[in-house]
């Protein structure tokens, strides 16, 4: 899914998690995009990791190979023990350090609240980000989602994006998506259109996790 969930990891969890997505313009082609790497639970409140991202825009090698963009290290914190607070709530800082030259180093703060409701589950993301160097490219990002458990581990949501580059143009994305989870294994599903004056005319993600 597109919006990042309060859960976290035990102390001693370990995930390795693989992000693929792509994102379709609205004229020309799809840039597809891997994020892979291992999250760590460093206590019952604080997780850290990170993700090597791999991308394929047209321009790419020939079209046809990933190539590594940036890594990314992050850590979140849990603010409370579940349940203990109106709305849970966990905040997550990342960074995005560029290979290669590839483009600038970009900090973001994301705040996560969420809320169950029985079977239904309900989160809200609010992030600032600020890339550094020769580009100061600044970002508000807003995603709320809401989703139910149906049973066996499944759950069927929706969800919807909006980005607003200060003093820029800004998108508007919806989303359908889907999850599902077991103690070792857990995969998402996420896809819809975007709207905006540069945004895709489509784009979609598909994450799976594994425990150990």
């Amino acid at each position: 899914m597109f919006a990042q969930g309060y859960d976290g990891l035990p102390e001693g969890g370990l995930d390795l998690e693989s992000w693929f997505g792509a994102s379709k313009p609205q004229a020309g082609a799809t840039t597809w995009d891997w994020w892979i790497g291992p999250t760590v639970g460093l206590n019952d409140r604080v997780e850290a990791g990170f993700f090597a991202v791999l991308v394929q825009t047209p321009q790419g090698a020939a079209g046809t190979a990933l190539a590594l963009s940036a890594l990314r290290p992050f850590v979140s914190v849990q603010l409370a023990d579940k349940g203990a607070l109106p709305v849970d709530l966990r905040l997550r800082g990342e960074v995005a350090l560029p290979t290669g030259g590839g483009g600038p180093t970009t900090a973001w703060i994301t705040a996560i609240a969420a809320r169950d409701f029985g079977r239904v589950n309900v989160t809200a993301n609010l992030s600032y980000s600020n890339s550094f160097g020769s580009s100061h490219d600044k970002y508000v990002t807003g995603e709320l989602g809401a989703s139910v458990l149906l049973g066996f581990g499944l759950r069927a949501g929706v969800e919807a994006e909006l980005l607003a580059e200060l003093s820029g143009p800004s998108a508007l994305s919806p989303a359908l998506a889907l999850a599902w989870a077991n103690s070792r294994l857990w995969a998402s599903v996420s896809v819809g259109p975007s709207y905006g004056e540069e945004a895709p005319s489509r784009r979609g993600r598909i994450i799976v996790g594994m425990a150990f």
